[in-house]
């Protein structure tokens, strides 16, 4: 039995694509490599995918997701990013006014939009 070897950066590439292949036909498809090295980067990519999945409870709650968490801070200094900008305006609250107070409300506004 031949010397076993370690994994390639193909073969790493490889067994990241097919996490869900059985341990025996992985080490069928590529001979001469270590079982312990594969089994071992089976284990962690398996438990990388099952711990970044977020429960729903979670992507409800408000307090914890909010776009303060995702801007870019740096040296005092902080940056909006796309997603914060996204959350921000997915959460504001649009307000309508009725069509009574309308004329009241804007009588002194130049620049009014209107709704069809």
């Amino acid at each position: 039995m031949p010397k076993s070897r370690k994994l390639s950066k193909v073969e790493i590439n490889y067994i990241k694509e097919h996490v869900d292949i059985p341990l025996e036909s992985l080490l069928e498809q590529l001979p001469d490599v270590d079982k312990g090295e594969v089994s071992a980067l089976l284990t962690h990519l398996k438990t990388k995918t099952t711990s970044s999945t977020v429960p729903a409870s979670n992507v409800n709650n408000a307090s914890d997701f909010n776009a303060g968490n995702l801007m870019g801070k740096r040296d005092g200094m902080s940056v909006m990013t796309p997603a914060a900008s996204e959350l921000a305006d997915a959460r504001r609250t649009v307000r309508v006014t009725s069509n009574k107070n309308f004329a009241t409300q804007n009588s002194d506004k130049i620049h009014t939009i209107r709704k069809n």
